[in-house]
Protein backbone atom coordinates (compact mmCIF):
# COMPACT_ATOMS: atom_id res chain seq x y z
CA UNK A 1 0.00 0.00 0.00
CA UNK A 2 1.55 3.29 -1.13
CA UNK A 3 0.76 5.74 1.68
CA UNK A 4 2.87 8.16 3.69
CA UNK A 5 3.08 9.00 7.35
CA UNK A 6 1.80 12.47 6.52
CA UNK A 7 -1.32 10.95 4.95
CA UNK A 8 -2.04 8.81 7.97
CA UNK A 9 -1.59 11.72 10.36
CA UNK A 10 -3.98 13.77 8.21
CA UNK A 11 -6.51 10.94 8.46
CA UNK A 12 -6.10 10.80 12.24
CA UNK A 13 -6.70 14.55 12.43
CA UNK A 14 -9.79 14.29 10.21
CA UNK A 15 -11.17 11.63 12.56
CA UNK A 16 -10.40 13.79 15.64
CA UNK A 17 -8.49 10.93 17.26
CA UNK A 18 -5.66 11.35 19.72
CA UNK A 19 -2.59 9.35 18.78
CA UNK A 20 -3.30 6.80 21.51
CA UNK A 21 -6.96 6.42 20.54
CA UNK A 22 -5.97 6.02 16.89
CA UNK A 23 -3.47 3.31 17.80
CA UNK A 24 -6.13 1.55 19.87
CA UNK A 25 -8.48 1.67 16.88
CA UNK A 26 -5.80 0.17 14.61
CA UNK A 27 -4.69 -2.29 17.32
CA UNK A 28 -1.09 -1.20 16.89
CA UNK A 29 1.50 -0.41 19.56
CA UNK A 30 1.99 3.34 19.90
CA UNK A 31 5.76 2.92 19.61
CA UNK A 32 5.38 1.03 16.30
CA UNK A 33 3.10 3.79 15.06
CA UNK A 34 5.63 6.47 16.05
CA UNK A 35 8.39 4.53 14.28
CA UNK A 36 6.40 4.46 11.07
CA UNK A 37 5.62 8.16 11.21
CA UNK A 38 9.29 8.94 11.85
CA UNK A 39 10.71 6.54 9.25
CA UNK A 40 7.81 6.94 6.79
CA UNK A 41 8.04 3.22 6.02
CA UNK A 42 4.73 1.40 5.78
CA UNK A 43 6.55 -1.92 6.16
CA UNK A 44 6.67 -1.05 9.86
CA UNK A 45 2.90 -1.49 10.03
CA UNK A 46 1.65 -4.96 11.07
CA UNK A 47 -0.59 -6.53 8.43
CA UNK A 48 -3.63 -6.50 10.72
CA UNK A 49 -3.23 -2.78 11.40
CA UNK A 50 -2.80 -2.09 7.68
CA UNK A 51 -6.07 -3.91 6.95
CA UNK A 52 -7.87 -1.92 9.62
CA UNK A 53 -6.42 1.30 8.21
CA UNK A 54 -7.70 0.40 4.74
CA UNK A 55 -11.14 -0.32 6.17
CA UNK A 56 -11.22 3.03 7.98
CA UNK A 57 -10.15 4.88 4.84
CA UNK A 58 -12.82 3.19 2.71
CA UNK A 59 -15.40 4.07 5.35
CA UNK A 60 -14.36 7.73 5.28
CA UNK A 61 -14.42 7.69 1.49
CA UNK A 62 -17.99 6.39 1.43
CA UNK A 63 -19.10 8.84 4.10
CA UNK A 64 -17.61 11.75 2.20
CA UNK A 65 -19.22 10.69 -1.05
CA UNK A 66 -22.66 10.45 0.52
CA UNK A 67 -22.18 13.86 2.10
CA UNK A 68 -20.94 15.63 -1.04
CA UNK A 69 -22.27 13.80 -4.11
CA UNK A 70 -25.41 15.93 -4.43
CA UNK A 71 -23.22 19.04 -4.43
CA UNK A 72 -21.10 17.90 -7.39
CA UNK A 73 -21.66 19.72 -10.69
CA UNK A 74 -23.81 17.75 -13.17
CA UNK A 75 -22.34 17.50 -16.68
CA UNK A 76 -25.48 17.11 -18.77
CA UNK A 77 -24.27 19.18 -21.71
CA UNK A 78 -21.07 20.26 -23.42
CA UNK A 79 -18.04 18.18 -24.39
CA UNK A 80 -18.77 15.43 -21.84
CA UNK A 81 -22.56 15.25 -21.93
CA UNK A 82 -23.71 11.87 -20.61
CA UNK A 83 -26.40 11.25 -23.27
CA UNK A 84 -24.32 11.56 -26.44
CA UNK A 85 -25.41 8.09 -27.53
CA UNK A 86 -28.95 9.42 -28.10
CA UNK A 87 -27.57 11.57 -30.92
CA UNK A 88 -27.04 8.35 -32.90
CA UNK A 89 -30.54 6.92 -33.13
CA UNK A 90 -29.84 5.26 -36.48
CA UNK A 91 -27.14 3.15 -34.86
CA UNK A 92 -29.36 2.35 -31.88
CA UNK A 93 -32.15 1.23 -34.19
CA UNK A 94 -29.78 -1.09 -36.04
CA UNK A 95 -28.42 -2.47 -32.76
CA UNK A 96 -31.96 -3.49 -31.80
CA UNK A 97 -32.77 -5.10 -35.16
CA UNK A 98 -29.41 -6.50 -36.35
CA UNK A 99 -26.92 -6.21 -33.49
CA UNK A 100 -24.11 -8.13 -35.20
CA UNK A 101 -24.25 -5.79 -38.22
CA UNK A 102 -24.10 -2.39 -36.54
CA UNK A 103 -20.86 -0.43 -37.04
CA UNK A 104 -18.93 1.67 -34.51
CA UNK A 105 -19.64 5.34 -33.81
CA UNK A 106 -16.17 6.08 -32.43
CA UNK A 107 -12.99 4.05 -32.86
CA UNK A 108 -10.17 4.38 -30.36
CA UNK A 109 -6.88 4.16 -32.24
CA UNK A 110 -3.48 3.48 -30.67
CA UNK A 111 -0.64 4.46 -33.05
CA UNK A 112 2.03 3.15 -30.68
CA UNK A 113 2.73 1.55 -27.32
CA UNK A 114 5.92 3.58 -26.96
CA UNK A 115 5.78 6.33 -24.35
CA UNK A 116 8.24 8.97 -23.16
CA UNK A 117 6.67 9.27 -19.70
CA UNK A 118 6.28 6.77 -16.87
CA UNK A 119 2.94 7.67 -15.31
CA UNK A 120 2.19 5.80 -12.09
CA UNK A 121 -1.52 5.87 -12.96
CA UNK A 122 -1.08 4.41 -16.45
CA UNK A 123 -3.80 1.81 -17.01
CA UNK A 124 -1.49 -0.35 -19.11
CA UNK A 125 1.97 0.18 -17.59
CA UNK A 126 3.16 1.11 -21.08
CA UNK A 127 6.55 2.40 -19.92
CA UNK A 128 7.52 -1.19 -19.11
CA UNK A 129 7.00 -2.42 -22.71
CA UNK A 130 9.92 -2.87 -25.05
CA UNK A 131 10.27 -0.55 -28.03
CA UNK A 132 10.21 -3.16 -30.78
CA UNK A 133 8.34 -2.86 -34.07
CA UNK A 134 5.21 -4.72 -32.94
CA UNK A 135 4.44 -1.80 -30.65
CA UNK A 136 3.97 0.62 -33.55
CA UNK A 137 1.09 0.63 -36.04
CA UNK A 138 2.06 -0.34 -39.60
CA UNK A 139 1.37 2.76 -41.69
CA UNK A 140 0.89 0.59 -44.80
CA UNK A 141 -2.42 -0.61 -43.33
CA UNK A 142 -3.80 2.89 -42.87
CA UNK A 143 -5.49 3.50 -46.25
CA UNK A 144 -7.34 0.18 -46.23
CA UNK A 145 -8.35 0.76 -42.61
CA UNK A 146 -9.85 4.14 -43.46
CA UNK A 147 -11.78 2.61 -46.37
CA UNK A 148 -13.20 -0.07 -44.08
CA UNK A 149 -14.20 2.39 -41.35
CA UNK A 150 -16.00 4.55 -43.92
CA UNK A 151 -17.98 1.49 -45.07
CA UNK A 152 -19.14 1.02 -41.48
CA UNK A 153 -20.12 4.70 -41.19
CA UNK A 154 -17.74 5.47 -38.33
CA UNK A 155 -18.01 9.09 -37.18
CA UNK A 156 -15.01 9.78 -34.96
CA UNK A 157 -11.44 8.59 -34.36
CA UNK A 158 -10.03 8.96 -30.85
CA UNK A 159 -6.23 8.88 -31.24
CA UNK A 160 -4.72 7.94 -27.90
CA UNK A 161 -2.79 5.06 -26.29
CA UNK A 162 -1.39 2.65 -25.48
CA UNK A 163 1.68 4.81 -25.43
CA UNK A 164 1.75 8.47 -26.36
CA UNK A 165 0.47 8.81 -29.95
CA UNK A 166 2.94 11.57 -30.80
CA UNK A 167 5.76 9.04 -30.39
CA UNK A 168 4.76 7.47 -33.73
CA UNK A 169 7.19 8.78 -36.36
CA UNK A 170 4.40 9.26 -38.90
CA UNK A 171 1.75 10.64 -36.59
CA UNK A 172 1.28 13.69 -38.86
CA UNK A 173 0.18 11.44 -41.71
CA UNK A 174 -2.05 9.39 -39.44
CA UNK A 175 -3.85 12.46 -38.09
CA UNK A 176 -4.29 14.20 -41.44
CA UNK A 177 -5.37 10.99 -43.23
CA UNK A 178 -8.06 10.22 -40.67
CA UNK A 179 -9.22 13.85 -40.71
CA UNK A 180 -10.12 13.61 -44.41
CA UNK A 181 -13.00 11.27 -43.55
CA UNK A 182 -13.73 11.53 -39.83
CA UNK A 183 -13.76 13.84 -36.84
CA UNK A 184 -10.45 13.33 -35.04
CA UNK A 185 -9.63 13.70 -31.34
CA UNK A 186 -6.13 13.47 -29.83
CA UNK A 187 -5.02 12.64 -26.29
CA UNK A 188 -1.34 13.22 -25.51
CA UNK A 189 1.01 14.03 -22.63
CA UNK A 190 2.31 16.87 -24.81
CA UNK A 191 6.01 16.10 -24.52
CA UNK A 192 6.50 15.85 -28.30
CA UNK A 193 4.72 19.14 -29.05
CA UNK A 194 8.05 20.95 -29.11
CA UNK A 195 11.77 20.09 -28.88
CA UNK A 196 14.78 22.40 -29.08
CA UNK A 197 16.64 20.06 -31.42
CA UNK A 198 13.68 19.57 -33.78
CA UNK A 199 11.86 22.90 -33.95
CA UNK A 200 10.67 22.82 -37.57
CA UNK A 201 9.42 19.23 -37.38
CA UNK A 202 7.46 19.97 -34.20
CA UNK A 203 6.06 23.18 -35.68
CA UNK A 204 4.64 21.12 -38.55
CA UNK A 205 3.22 18.61 -36.07
CA UNK A 206 1.42 21.37 -34.16
CA UNK A 207 0.11 22.76 -37.45
CA UNK A 208 -1.26 19.34 -38.37
CA UNK A 209 -2.99 19.02 -35.01
CA UNK A 210 -4.54 22.49 -35.24
CA UNK A 211 -5.69 22.04 -38.82
CA UNK A 212 -6.96 18.45 -38.56
CA UNK A 213 -8.19 17.68 -35.03
CA UNK A 214 -11.66 18.47 -33.74
CA UNK A 215 -10.12 18.47 -30.29
CA UNK A 216 -6.80 17.87 -28.54
CA UNK A 217 -6.52 17.14 -24.83
CA UNK A 218 -3.21 17.24 -22.94
CA UNK A 219 -2.84 15.12 -19.79
CA UNK A 220 -1.13 17.25 -17.13
CA UNK A 221 -2.45 16.03 -13.75
CA UNK A 222 -0.40 18.51 -11.72
CA UNK A 223 0.27 22.14 -10.87
CA UNK A 224 3.88 21.84 -9.74
CA UNK A 225 7.08 19.98 -10.55
CA UNK A 226 6.89 17.89 -7.39
CA UNK A 227 3.45 16.50 -8.21
CA UNK A 228 4.18 16.27 -11.95
CA UNK A 229 7.11 13.97 -11.13
CA UNK A 230 4.85 11.83 -8.97
CA UNK A 231 2.21 11.56 -11.68
CA UNK A 232 4.31 11.39 -14.87
CA UNK A 233 7.62 9.91 -13.70
CA UNK A 234 10.67 11.21 -11.90
CA UNK A 235 12.97 11.59 -14.91
CA UNK A 236 15.15 14.56 -15.94
CA UNK A 237 13.18 15.30 -19.13
CA UNK A 238 9.79 15.33 -17.39
CA UNK A 239 9.48 18.99 -16.38
CA UNK A 240 6.27 20.76 -15.43
CA UNK A 241 7.39 24.21 -16.58
CA UNK A 242 8.33 22.74 -19.97
CA UNK A 243 4.89 21.24 -20.55
CA UNK A 244 3.26 24.55 -19.61
CA UNK A 245 5.45 26.33 -22.19
CA UNK A 246 4.64 23.76 -24.88
CA UNK A 247 0.92 24.15 -24.23
CA UNK A 248 1.30 27.94 -24.38
CA UNK A 249 2.96 27.63 -27.80
CA UNK A 250 0.17 25.37 -29.10
CA UNK A 251 -2.53 27.70 -27.78
CA UNK A 252 -0.84 30.79 -29.21
CA UNK A 253 -0.55 29.14 -32.63
CA UNK A 254 -4.20 28.10 -32.42
CA UNK A 255 -5.21 31.74 -32.09
CA UNK A 256 -2.83 32.85 -34.86
CA UNK A 257 -4.20 30.19 -37.24
CA UNK A 258 -7.79 30.91 -36.21
CA UNK A 259 -8.05 27.17 -35.66
CA UNK A 260 -11.34 25.72 -34.47
CA UNK A 261 -9.60 22.88 -32.62
CA UNK A 262 -10.85 22.61 -29.05
CA UNK A 263 -7.90 22.50 -26.64
CA UNK A 264 -8.37 20.89 -23.24
CA UNK A 265 -6.33 20.03 -20.15
CA UNK A 266 -6.90 16.75 -18.34
CA UNK A 267 -6.37 16.32 -14.58
CA UNK A 268 -6.56 12.68 -13.47
CA UNK A 269 -7.44 13.01 -9.80
CA UNK A 270 -5.74 10.77 -7.24
CA UNK A 271 -5.10 11.04 -3.48
CA UNK A 272 -1.57 12.16 -4.37
CA UNK A 273 -2.28 15.19 -6.55
CA UNK A 274 -5.62 16.71 -5.48
CA UNK A 275 -3.97 19.51 -3.50
CA UNK A 276 -2.48 20.70 -6.81
CA UNK A 277 -5.90 20.95 -8.48
CA UNK A 278 -6.64 24.64 -7.88
CA UNK A 279 -3.04 25.53 -8.63
CA UNK A 280 -3.26 23.73 -11.98
CA UNK A 281 -6.59 25.32 -12.89
CA UNK A 282 -5.22 28.76 -12.04
CA UNK A 283 -2.22 28.26 -14.35
CA UNK A 284 -4.08 27.01 -17.40
CA UNK A 285 -7.06 29.34 -17.28
CA UNK A 286 -4.63 32.20 -17.88
CA UNK A 287 -3.49 30.73 -21.21
CA UNK A 288 -5.61 32.16 -24.00
CA UNK A 289 -6.74 29.45 -26.40
CA UNK A 290 -7.30 26.74 -23.78
CA UNK A 291 -11.01 25.95 -23.88
CA UNK A 292 -11.57 23.64 -20.93
CA UNK A 293 -10.14 21.81 -17.93
CA UNK A 294 -11.36 18.24 -17.29
CA UNK A 295 -11.25 16.58 -13.86
CA UNK A 296 -11.90 12.87 -13.44
CA UNK A 297 -10.80 10.09 -11.05
CA UNK A 298 -8.26 7.43 -11.89
CA UNK A 299 -9.72 4.29 -13.50
CA UNK A 300 -8.81 1.39 -11.25
CA UNK A 301 -10.35 -1.83 -9.93
CA UNK A 302 -11.47 -2.17 -6.28
CA UNK A 303 -8.65 -4.64 -5.57
CA UNK A 304 -5.99 -2.32 -6.97
CA UNK A 305 -7.43 0.67 -5.12
CA UNK A 306 -6.89 -0.97 -1.75
CA UNK A 307 -3.53 -2.42 -2.74
CA UNK A 308 -2.16 0.89 -4.05
CA UNK A 309 -3.81 3.15 -1.49
CA UNK A 310 -5.97 4.86 -4.14
CA UNK A 311 -8.70 5.65 -1.63
CA UNK A 312 -10.44 9.04 -1.64
CA UNK A 313 -10.74 9.37 2.14
CA UNK A 314 -9.72 13.04 2.48
CA UNK A 315 -12.80 15.25 2.65
CA UNK A 316 -10.76 18.21 1.36
CA UNK A 317 -10.76 16.49 -2.04
CA UNK A 318 -14.57 16.40 -2.13
CA UNK A 319 -14.77 20.00 -0.96
CA UNK A 320 -12.58 21.02 -3.90
CA UNK A 321 -14.87 19.25 -6.37
CA UNK A 322 -17.83 21.29 -5.18
CA UNK A 323 -16.12 24.66 -5.70
CA UNK A 324 -13.89 24.40 -8.76
CA UNK A 325 -16.67 25.50 -11.13
CA UNK A 326 -16.26 28.97 -9.61
CA UNK A 327 -12.88 29.20 -11.36
CA UNK A 328 -14.51 29.13 -14.79
CA UNK A 329 -14.32 32.10 -17.10
CA UNK A 330 -16.38 32.85 -20.20
CA UNK A 331 -13.76 31.20 -22.42
CA UNK A 332 -12.40 28.57 -19.99
CA UNK A 333 -14.82 25.88 -18.83
CA UNK A 334 -14.28 23.32 -16.07
CA UNK A 335 -15.82 19.87 -16.34
CA UNK A 336 -16.00 17.63 -13.28
CA UNK A 337 -16.92 14.10 -14.29
CA UNK A 338 -18.52 13.60 -10.89
CA UNK A 339 -20.59 10.56 -11.92
CA UNK A 340 -17.31 8.67 -12.23
CA UNK A 341 -16.61 9.25 -8.52
CA UNK A 342 -20.07 8.08 -7.53
CA UNK A 343 -19.84 4.95 -9.69
CA UNK A 344 -16.37 4.09 -8.46
CA UNK A 345 -17.10 4.42 -4.77
CA UNK A 346 -20.55 2.83 -4.68
CA UNK A 347 -20.00 0.01 -7.19
CA UNK A 348 -17.92 -1.91 -4.65
CA UNK A 349 -21.10 -2.46 -2.62
CA UNK A 350 -23.79 -2.74 -5.26
CA UNK A 351 -21.88 -3.52 -8.46
CA UNK A 352 -21.88 -1.57 -11.70
CA UNK A 353 -25.01 0.42 -12.61
CA UNK A 354 -25.56 -1.79 -15.67
CA UNK A 355 -25.74 -5.55 -16.17
CA UNK A 356 -23.78 -5.86 -19.42
CA UNK A 357 -21.71 -3.87 -21.89
CA UNK A 358 -24.49 -2.74 -24.20
CA UNK A 359 -22.33 -0.24 -26.02
CA UNK A 360 -19.39 -2.43 -27.06
CA UNK A 361 -20.25 -2.28 -30.81
CA UNK A 362 -20.04 1.52 -30.72
CA UNK A 363 -16.51 2.05 -29.35
CA UNK A 364 -13.90 -0.62 -30.24
CA UNK A 365 -10.16 -0.11 -29.98
CA UNK A 366 -7.48 -0.71 -32.59
CA UNK A 367 -4.21 -1.54 -30.82
CA UNK A 368 -0.77 -0.59 -32.07
CA UNK A 369 -0.14 -4.09 -33.44
CA UNK A 370 -3.37 -3.95 -35.49
CA UNK A 371 -5.47 -6.03 -33.11
CA UNK A 372 -9.14 -5.07 -32.80
CA UNK A 373 -10.29 -5.07 -29.18
CA UNK A 374 -13.70 -4.87 -27.49
CA UNK A 375 -12.37 -1.80 -25.64
CA UNK A 376 -9.08 -0.27 -24.53
CA UNK A 377 -9.03 -2.26 -21.27
CA UNK A 378 -8.65 -5.47 -23.27
CA UNK A 379 -5.16 -4.23 -24.18
CA UNK A 380 -4.03 -5.73 -20.89
CA UNK A 381 -5.16 -9.14 -22.13
CA UNK A 382 -3.43 -8.61 -25.45
CA UNK A 383 -0.15 -7.67 -23.78
CA UNK A 384 -0.44 -10.81 -21.65
CA UNK A 385 -1.02 -12.92 -24.80
CA UNK A 386 -4.62 -13.64 -23.82
CA UNK A 387 -7.42 -13.70 -26.39
CA UNK A 388 -10.27 -12.45 -24.19
CA UNK A 389 -11.85 -9.38 -25.77
CA UNK A 390 -9.70 -9.62 -28.93
CA UNK A 391 -11.59 -9.84 -32.25
CA UNK A 392 -8.54 -10.48 -34.42
CA UNK A 393 -5.72 -8.58 -36.11
CA UNK A 394 -5.97 -6.58 -39.31
CA UNK A 395 -3.51 -7.27 -42.10
CA UNK A 396 -3.18 -6.80 -45.85
CA UNK A 397 -5.11 -10.05 -46.30
CA UNK A 398 -7.91 -9.37 -43.84
CA UNK A 399 -9.08 -5.88 -42.95
CA UNK A 400 -11.21 -4.29 -40.26
CA UNK A 401 -14.43 -4.69 -42.29
CA UNK A 402 -14.01 -8.47 -42.70
CA UNK A 403 -13.13 -8.99 -39.05
CA UNK A 404 -15.98 -6.79 -37.87
CA UNK A 405 -18.56 -8.72 -39.88
CA UNK A 406 -17.69 -12.07 -38.37
CA UNK A 407 -20.62 -13.30 -36.28
CA UNK A 408 -18.20 -14.34 -33.55
CA UNK A 409 -17.11 -10.71 -33.22
CA UNK A 410 -20.42 -9.60 -31.69
CA UNK A 411 -20.58 -12.65 -29.44
CA UNK A 412 -17.09 -11.94 -28.10
CA UNK A 413 -18.10 -8.43 -27.06
CA UNK A 414 -21.51 -9.45 -25.77
CA UNK A 415 -20.02 -12.07 -23.45
CA UNK A 416 -17.67 -9.74 -21.60
CA UNK A 417 -18.31 -10.01 -17.85
CA UNK A 418 -18.73 -6.40 -16.72
CA UNK A 419 -18.26 -7.32 -13.06
CA UNK A 420 -14.56 -7.68 -13.90
CA UNK A 421 -14.43 -4.31 -15.69
CA UNK A 422 -13.34 -0.98 -14.20
CA UNK A 423 -16.46 0.99 -13.29
CA UNK A 424 -15.24 4.19 -14.94
CA UNK A 425 -14.68 3.03 -18.49
CA UNK A 426 -15.47 5.30 -21.45
CA UNK A 427 -18.67 3.40 -22.15
CA UNK A 428 -20.01 3.67 -18.61
CA UNK A 429 -22.51 6.47 -19.30
CA UNK A 430 -23.58 4.91 -22.60
CA UNK A 431 -24.17 1.61 -20.83
CA UNK A 432 -26.34 3.33 -18.21
CA UNK A 433 -28.52 4.85 -20.92
CA UNK A 434 -28.75 1.61 -22.88
CA UNK A 435 -29.53 -0.39 -19.74
CA UNK A 436 -32.77 1.60 -19.54
CA UNK A 437 -33.29 1.39 -23.28
CA UNK A 438 -32.72 -2.34 -23.84
CA UNK A 439 -32.47 -3.85 -20.38
CA UNK A 440 -36.01 -3.09 -19.24
CA UNK A 441 -39.18 -4.97 -20.14
CA UNK A 442 -41.33 -2.46 -22.06
CA UNK A 443 -44.87 -3.23 -23.22
CA UNK A 444 -47.20 -1.24 -25.48
CA UNK A 445 -44.23 0.70 -26.81
CA UNK A 446 -46.39 2.70 -29.23
CA UNK A 447 -48.23 4.36 -26.33
CA UNK A 448 -45.77 6.75 -24.72
CA UNK A 449 -46.60 7.91 -21.21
Amino acid sequence: MNISGENIEALRTQLNFTTRDFCDELEIDINDYALFIRENDFNQFPANAANKLTSIMLGEERKNLLAYKDKFPKETEGYFANIKILKHLEKLSKLEKSPDEVGPITVEFHPTNICNHACNACTFGISNIGKDKKNTFDIELLDDLITDLKKLEVKGIDITGGGDPLCHKEIDKIISSFAESFNVGLVTNGYELNKENDLERKKELRKTILSSCTWCRISVDAGSQEVYSIMHGDKPHIKFNDIVKKIEILAKEKIAMESETTLGISFLLTPYNFLDLIKSISIFREIKGIDYFQVKPIVISPFERSKEGIIFWDKRLFELLTVIKSYETESFKIFTLSYKFSDMLLSEDSGLPFTKCWGHPFYPTIAADGSILVCCHMLLNLLDNKKIGVYGKISKNEGFYELWNRHSRFEEGDNIHVRLCPCNCKLSETNKVLENFYGQKIMHKNFIN
